[in-house]
């Protein structure tokens, strides 16, 4: 029996998809699933050569919460991105991408974080990676860690948190819309580099505060497979904190970028330079 949510807003879900097919079915079943029913999805296909567009349409048909759209040309990902957050014409906003899955009570448990929590601009729950055939392969136990109302410690905290722990991952979470735009012209208006989605993040944390459930209600999937070595630094993430050099310039100016406008930019520059000494240090003896 789903639980019934009274005077709750609704979540307008952007799913991006290109030759998704494989997976599309399961990740649009798992919206369905939710025991939180205020919600509208909009997917948008960029341009498909496989089934995605016929999965897409037969879901539309069948549910009126579901919105179909086909690009007549490919967007690239970015600009897909783009299009589906501004579409959004709800409070609240979440990509969903067309491979993960969502347990039943992903939204509920993002949304009363809402609910309970003022001055919030991003909500998200624990999660497990699984890779296409949906073992699991590694899991994120850090995310939760970086929860906290708008302020120095959440912002610095997420800055010092290693990228392998997984925090790119907040970027599916349930964003405050308006608060997204803004995150979104100081991040992506640009030329994409590594570490793009973190500072996107990065930008919604000088902004406003971050919420990560610890239950485990998403499963992330990786599309490219993971190899022994990695497997094994993800789950000991703190074996490689490293960024890596050719992209440490593009990402720290992500940074910047992310917190200009706010009291956060001179910590952020303070703390990148930090990481900076210690990247190279511990690469110089690597």
């Amino acid at each position: 029996m789903k639980k019934v949510f009274y005077m709750m807003p609704s979540v307008f879900i952007g799913m991006p998809v290109y030759n998704g097919a494989r997976h599309l079915r399961e990740a649009i079943d798992g919206v369905l699933k939710q025991d939180y029913d205020h919600w509208t999805l909009l997917i948008s296909d960029n341009n498909s050569d496989d089934d995605t567009a016929a999965i897409a349409s037969d879901y539309a048909k069948r549910d009126k919460r579901i919105r179909f759209i086909r690009q007549i040309k490919n967007l690239g990902a970015a600009d897909n991105f783009k299009y589906l957050l501004n579409q959004a014409n709800t409070d609240y906003f979440i990509w969903l991408a067309a491979d993960d899955i969502w347990l039943p009570n992903f939204l509920s448990t993002c949304m009363n974080a809402f609910h309970n929590t003022p001055n919030l601009g991003l909500s998200f729950t624990g999660i497990d990676a699984i890779d296409a055939d949906s073992n699991m392969v590694r899991t994120c136990p850090a995310l939760p860690l970086l929860t906290g109302n708008l302020g120095i410690r959440t912002v610095m905290r997420y800055v010092f948190e290693q990228e392998i722990a997984g925090k790119a991952n907040l970027i599916y979470g349930v964003l405050k819309t308006d608060i997204a735009k803004i995150a979104w012209i100081r991040t992506f208006n640009c030329k994409l580099f590594w570490g793009q989605d973190m500072c996107f993040v990065l930008a919604i944390a000088c902004r406003s505060g971050i919420s990560v459930d610890r239950n485990i209600c998403f499963r992330k999937r990786y599309s490219q497979p993971i190899y022994p070595k990695e497997l094994f630094q993800t789950f000991n993430y703190s074996r490689n904190p490293y960024i890596p050099f050719k992209n440490f310039y593009s990402y720290m100016k992500g940074t910047l970028n992310a917190t200009s406008g706010t009291v956060y930019f001179w910590p952020t520059l303070i703390a990148m330079s930090i990481r900076l000494i210690f990247n190279t240090i511990n690469g110089i003896s690597g």
